[in-house]
């Protein structure tokens, strides 16, 4: 069985770029040094906030490569491969074991549009952007699912989860852990009253420990 790969917190790290647009791997390494020094549990590399789906497959798997090497196993390194290509994901979380990352996150935001029918032009700037919330937690279950079967680490699950019983079907999905993200947004408490209702959902569900449902779903 998969088991978590730490606790405490850990830090989602920005993707730094030059001017031209590469990979600013000096100032990664920086930036990964001054979060270890300030005492993080873990490095999350390439998630939502490394700005992944901007990066090309090679910068993605080589931003793993070099936060795996750079951390020289100060701190777990977990590397976000989340994409819109499942094909794509399921060879990026290979590849990013194969590095020596302690464990996979995924999904990350999906790209999204919306148009404004007042004006007829796209709402947000970039013309589209990252697409989180409920909408998703299918295609993150899926996902979960599937990468959870292709590699041999922990795999957190995140995308859309808002209740205990969406925890629970992450986890049977593959997740040895779960993420709550834009919930938080609309419930600041939201991670407090999943954890507090889980007791709840498990009795009625008759889990007796969580560890016990990793993956149940495969079986």
């Amino acid at each position: 069985m998969k088991q978590p790969v730490f606790t405490g917190a850990a830090v989602a790290i920005i993707t730094p770029m030059h001017a031209d647009g590469t990979v600013n791997f000096e100032e990664l390494g920086r930036i990964i040094d001054d979060q270890i020094a300030h005492g993080t549990d873990a490095i999350v590399i390439c998630g939502t906030t490394g700005e992944s789906a901007a990066l090309s497959h090679e910068e993605h798997v080589e931003c793993i490569r070099f936060a795996v090497k750079h951390t020289a196993k100060r701190v777990p390194v977990i590397a976000g491969t989340g994409s819109n290509d499942t094909a794509f994901a399921i060879e990026i979380s290979k590849e990013a074991e194969e590095a020596g990352a302690d464990g996979i996150a995924l999904i990350n935001t999906m790209m999204g549009m919306r148009i404004d029918l007042k004006t007829k032009k796209p709402v947000i700037a970039n013309k589209m952007g990252g697409f989180s919330g409920s909408a998703i937690f299918p295609v993150a279950v899926r996902m979960v699912y599937q990468v959870a079967e292709a590699v041999n680490i922990p795999v957190i699950g995140m995308g859309g989860v808002s209740s205990a019983e969406d925890v629970i079907e992450m986890m049977l999905a593959g997740a040895t852990a779960v993420e709550i993200g834009a919930a938080n947004l609309v419930d600041p408490f939201i991670c407090k009253k999943i954890i507090e209702d889980l007791p709840r959902v498990m009795e009625k569900y008759n889990i007796k420990d969580l560890n016990d449902i990793i993956g149940g779903a495969h079986k």
